[in-house]
Order: C-alpha cells, then structure tokens, then sequence
C-alpha cells in the first residue's frame, strides 16, 4: 500500500500529481518488473526508467520550453491513444482507451471450429459464418476452447469432448484425464472438488486460459445435482457429432457464459 496527498483537498482545490505519480510506481515495480528483458534493461541505463506517457510528457515539456511556444502531441499506440497538450509550462493529457492501431507483418490465420460458410468478410478485421446445430450453455467454465467429437464419457476417447450425467467427482476427473479427452461436460460438481482439480481458489470468476487436463464446462453449478432429463433429450441426436466446447466465463463488469456449440451432422 502506498499513500499519497489527497486528490481533492477542498472543494475547489485539484492536487492529482502526487496520485499520479503513485500509480506510476507501483506500475513500474509490480507490471515492469515483470516484463520480459526489464531486469536486464535496469543493467544497461543509468537514468530511472519512467513508463511511456511519462517520457512522452517529458519530451513534449523539453520541446516547449526551448521553442518557447505551446505545443500539442498525439501518441497512438496500439490499444490506446494519448493526446498531450503543454500551455504556459502546464502539462496536459487526454486518454482514449479504445482507439490505437496495430499491423501484424505475417498473415492471421482465422479458423472456424466448426463446419460453416463464410457469409462477409470485413478486410484486416473480422469474417462472419453461419452454421447450423444444437447450443449447450453452462454457468462455469475453465480451460481453453477445444474441438472434438461430442460422446459420453463411457464411450469416449482421445480429443473427444465427453458428457456425464451426473455430478463429476474426482474418480470422474481422473477418468476424463485418462482417457485424454479434450473437454468435459457436467452437470455439477462439489467445491472442493473443483479446488482440488484446479489447484486453487477460483476467486472472482474470469476464466478461460486455464492450464488444465482438459477444459471443463458445469452446466448447473457447485454441488451435486444431476443432469435434467430435456438436456439428454435434446443430446440424444447429437452423439458422434462435431462439437466446440468454449469454456470462458466472465462473472465481472458484464457477463459471460460458456457454452458448447454441436454441429448438426
């Protein structure tokens, strides 16, 4: 924890530097210190390190001054962009978090992880497809997005996605992880279960690149209930069928569920 001046001292006073400036440490001493080649880079220079928009500022500040004229600067980078303005030796910045730009030199390779038909393309940017088949939501997933023929788990083997009906214990687990699947579906499983499977406390729930055997998708939740009769209804033509388990899961400033898309033959 660190401390600084208050931001708002009284109702018409503004002190923000020495928040900012704050922020900019515990930046450089808990994200750069763990970037990679930063260690290194401490070895080669003489001079602190400040992050971008500092050093941005520092430039702009140095140019006026010698010019002895007001001075504005726009820094695009590659998520956001800084707007930098300097009048009368006051420093300004205006932030855009949502424009920047950024060009890759190779060709991006987009693959549909299902069977469809490319119906738009939008250059550099972005391809719409359409298919047809069966949707499978959940509450809770973990893992990466995986592909792989939809079984259950008695029937299945490597790179399948396999489906039990029942709450997954660690006997299922282990069974799923055995056999080498890709991806497992349940209707429930116990806390500490989970705990024990993923090694840690889930925490607040944004999920999606876990390291894990395989990736895992719940449809009801913690605890130990078992699958509804409609899902295996709604399952039974579906088995042997081409699937795509996407387990990610955002609980947090919006939500986002996993699901499981079944191609329809």
């Amino acid at each position: 924890m660190q401390v600084s001046e208050n931001v708002s001292p009284s109702n018409r006073e503004i002190n923000p530097r020495p928040a900012i400036a704050a922020v900019q440490d515990l930046f450089m001493d808990h994200v750069m210190k763990r970037a990679p080649g930063y260690p290194k880079l401490l070895k080669l220079v003489s001079d602190p390190i400040v992050p971008t928009p500092v050093g941005v500022a520092n430039i702009l500040k140095a140019g006026s001054s010698a010019l002895g004229i007001g001075a504005m600067l726009v820094d695009m980078g590659g998520a956001t962009t800084d707007i930098f303005s300097v009048s009368n030796g006051n420093m300004e910045r205006t932030v855009a978090a949502n424009i920047g730009m950024s060009f890759s030199m190779t060709p991006i390779r987009i693959e549909s992880p299902l069977a469809a038909t490319v119906v738009s393309t939008a250059s550099c940017r972005a391809v719409s497809l359409v298919s047809s088949g069966l949707k499978l939501s959940g509450v809770l997933g973990f893992g990466k997005t995986v592909r792989g023929t939809l079984h259950t788990l008695a029937d299945s083997s490597t790179h399948d996605i396999a489906f039990v009906s029942n709450s997954a214990d660690s006997a299922t687990l282990s069974l799923a992880a055995e056999k080498g699947v890709a991806g497992l579906i349940c209707p429930s499983i116990a806390a500490d279960t989970l705990v024990s499977w993923l090694g840690r406390e889930p925490g607040i729930f944004i999920t999606g690149q876990e390291k894990t055997p395989f990736s895992l998708m719940i449809l009801g939740g913690i605890g130990s209930a078992g699958v509804d009769a409609h899902v295996l209804d709604s399952l039974s033509p579906a088995w042997g069928n081409h699937s795509a388990l996407f387990p990610e899961t955002k609980i947090r400033a919006g939500i986002h569920r996993p699901f499981l898309a079944i191609s329809s033959g």
